[in-house]
């Protein structure tokens, strides 16, 4: 009986001990999700506030016309992913946004400069580099008129690349003529290149360009129609030219740029500034050297699967298919029930997606091949229906020779 009476106390003393510090892990737990509760409204509140912040900001911007209307949108917008997702995960989330979408503009820009300088170069190639410039000074002198004006460089490249087609606009003349076709499009002749073109076409036929440029409402007095015409029909191209661009300097001249002294044209230096840094900027070039060889690498790969399938017959084709489809269908089976890993799972995705390709030439051989059979068997049946005539008309004739 003693021993049972201890025992009994001891399981009493050890049920109370254990009941207390349960109690105490209670308040403690209890204590702690108090805290976390409370730092996250206090979070939530200063993301909320944040977020407020920003709306308000942005519907005072709103309230200003011109070039800050876009923002409230951007600020709106920033405003709400921070009241969702916190303002860490926003930055983060902001900072991987902005590479991709600079890193798209800068390939975009780079990709349009290298085809604007390669048809520059091309055209002065073909031209025998008739108009005394190279392609550096071409360059130098469009991005002296894009900062100067509201143009951009890559409008004044394209007017450019018009002006250098006619050959008899050489020298300082091609220069007056290019700037001018800013001042003719700031004053409402089209763009810079439609400008080029009219001013070409005048430049290398005065006379004839003469007639044609008064008609879109550039004046000549009788003394400069009458020198331009005296001098075009002695040969004299280029003192007629002078005269023409003479005669457009006293209406238009200085009008790009006079247009550009303002907001607008600051505005405009900023932004050409900025594109013609992306353009030459070595970290551009590396982008689009990139690109360049990844979309050769890719058309490379489409051209020698292709070129493995000239030649083959229908039966060919549909075995190729056939083991395409079985390819698929297995790593379709692999994708559901083996993998476990995203690395493998993109890997898979790749393979996919490149024999999916693979099977869609398959697929348009397959149609080019049943189109010529139905050509085919179209021109056997008229064939056949010419034939059958024929040998009906001589039937007929024998019966009546019978």
């Amino acid at each position: 009986m003693a021993n049972q009476a201890t025992i009994t106390v001891e399981l009493r003393t050890k049920s109370e001990e254990f009941e207390r510090k349960f109690k105490k892990a209670t308040d403690t737990v209890k204590k702690n999700t108090k805290q976390v509760s409370d730092a996250t409204k206090k979070a939530g509140t200063a993301a909320g506030q944040f977020q407020d912040k920003f709306r308000r900001a942005s519907q005072s911007i709103a309230a200003i016309q011109g070039p800050l209307g876009p923002v409230a949108g951007r600020l709106t917008s920033l405003g709400t992913i921070i009241g969702n997702i916190g303002f860490k995960a926003a930055v983060t989330t902001l900072a991987v946004a902005a590479f991709v979408f600079g890193l798209g503009k800068m390939v975009a820009a780079g990709a349009r400069a290298e085809r604007q300088f390669k048809k520059l170069e091309g055209i002065l190639k073909a031209t025998g580099g008739a108009a005394g410039l190279s392609l550096l000074e071409i360059e130098e002198l469009s991005q002296e008129i894009g900062i100067q004006t509201l143009a951009s460089t890559q409008e004044i490249r394209d007017a450019a690349g018009v002006l250098l087609t006619f050959k008899s606009i050489t020298g300082d003349t091609f220069k007056e003529a290019l700037r001018l076709s800013q001042d003719l499009a700031e004053v409402g002749f089209g763009s810079a290149k439609s400008a080029a073109m009219q001013l070409g076409k005048a430049l290398e036929e005065p006379e004839i360009g003469l007639s044609a440029l008064r008609r879109v409402g550039v004046s000549f007095t009788t003394q400069q129609k009458e020198q331009i015409k005296t001098f075009d029909f002695l040969g004299q191209k280029i003192k007629a030219q002078t005269v023409l661009l003479g005669a457009l300097k006293g209406q238009v001249e200085g009008v790009a740029k006079d247009a550009a002294t303002g907001l607008s044209g600051q505005l405009d230096t900023l932004n050409e500034e900025f594109t013609i840094f992306i353009e030459n900027n070595r970290l551009t070039k590396f982008a689009i050297d990139l690109v360049t060889g990844a979309m050769k690498l890719l058309n490379m790969a489409f051209g020698d699967f292709e070129g493995s399938l000239r030649g083959l017959g229908e039966e060919d084709l549909k075995g190729k298919l056939a083991d395409i489809d079985a390819e698929m269908n297995k790593l379709n089976d692999t994708l559901i029930n083996s993998v476990q890993m995203a690395e493998d799972e993109e890997q898979i995705n790749s393979q996919l997606n490149r024999l999916n390709e693979e099977r869609s030439s398959i697929l348009k051989l397959l149609t080019k091949n049943e189109e010529s059979k139905a050509r085919a068997t179209a021109k056997a049946n008229a064939l056949s229906q010419q034939q059958s005539g024929f040998e009906k008309l001589q039937l007929d004739q024998q019966k009546k020779e019978n």
